[in-house]
């Protein structure tokens, strides 16, 4: 349920700021560790992953999103999202939540997420998300046309998605999928 408040002020707050990003930058997103985000004073490993979330939800408002959303009825997902903690985040300790678009693919979205107290990154993570309508998969290339109006050129990969990649795939084989 307290998650809900925080996506519904970050939605609100997003929409006020109307399509003020643009497809290089990065969202910006303060929090405060509250008692229900924490396993006994630290926040709990299933925390993370929502305030992806918000972070997610944030940025595609903010890059113009919101119509591809509601007038065009796609559907967010992640596919995978790989976190790399560095140091615990405490009960009522600020931190900002940093998230931005790094790459796509023909069907996915590659996000960077960095969750920051100051100058020093408790944790970092990377999100391979996408769209659908009536369960099937939308090409970026589509969700681009849609916020953009035109074909955009996406960012250039980086070192770690190839590294998640590589750990997806294996996990692939040695279930056998």
């Amino acid at each position: 349920m307290r998650m809900r408040y925080r996506l519904f002020r970050v939605i609100l707050a997003a929409l006020c700021r109307t399509r003020n990003l643009s497809f290089q930058d990065e969202s910006v997103l303060g929090f405060t560790v509250m008692p229900w985000d924490c396993v006994v004073k630290y926040v709990g490993n299933d925390r993370y992953p929502a305030f992806l979330d918000l972070g997610r939800i944030d940025l595609l408002i903010r890059l113009g999103g919101w119509r591809a959303l509601v007038h065009e009825r796609l559907q967010p997902f992640v596919f995978t999202a790989d976190i790399q903690y560095r140091h615990r985040l405490r009960l009522f300790q600020s931190f900002d939540l940093r998230s931005r678009l790094v790459h796509t693919d023909r069907n996915f979205f590659w996000m960077e997420h960095i969750f920051q107290c100051g100058q020093l990154i408790m944790a970092t993570a990377i999100s391979k998300s996408g769209m659908t309508f009536c369960n099937r998969l939308v090409s970026t290339s589509n969700v681009l046309r849609l916020l953009y109006g035109e074909n955009t050129r996406p960012p250039y990969p980086e070192k770690s998605i190839n590294i998640v990649n590589g750990v997806e795939r294996l996990l692939r084989s040695l279930k056998g999928d």
